[in-house]
């Protein structure tokens, strides 16, 4: 499956590239997930991310903005989780591009 993340021009935010990741299979529930616990889990659902698939749908960035509008003190390392999660691996094995990518979407919220 390959994601498509986050290009919102009326918001200014440059589009992203296009990341794969391996999503086969059946998709578990959101706190069985990888980098998802409960709290996580509930987080998600406040913003409408209710199931595994949702989230894979979305995309980090996307499921990442929803929650910052709701929370704002989420991080970067909740982004890392959240593409952890979809990509089914702990968030320290993103690769160092995907996580460069991800710093940069997350750096440009803060302006």
């Amino acid at each position: 499956m390959i994601l498509y993340h986050v290009s919102d021009l009326e918001k200014g935010l440059e589009e992203f590239s296009v990341y794969s990741c391996n999503t086969e299979g059946k998709m578990a529930e959101l706190a069985s997930m990888m980098n998802i616990g409960r709290e996580m889990a509930k987080k998600l659902g406040s913003v409408g991310i209710n199931t595994a698939e949702e989230l894979v749908g979305s995309g980090a960035e996307q499921a990442f903005l929803k929650l910052k509008e709701k929370y704002p003190n989420v991080c970067l390392v909740h982004l890392y989780a959240l593409e952890g999660a979809i990509c089914n691996m702990e968030c320290n094995s993103l690769p160092e591009s995907r996580k460069k990518e991800l710093k940069e979407f997350s750096d440009y919220l803060k302006k």
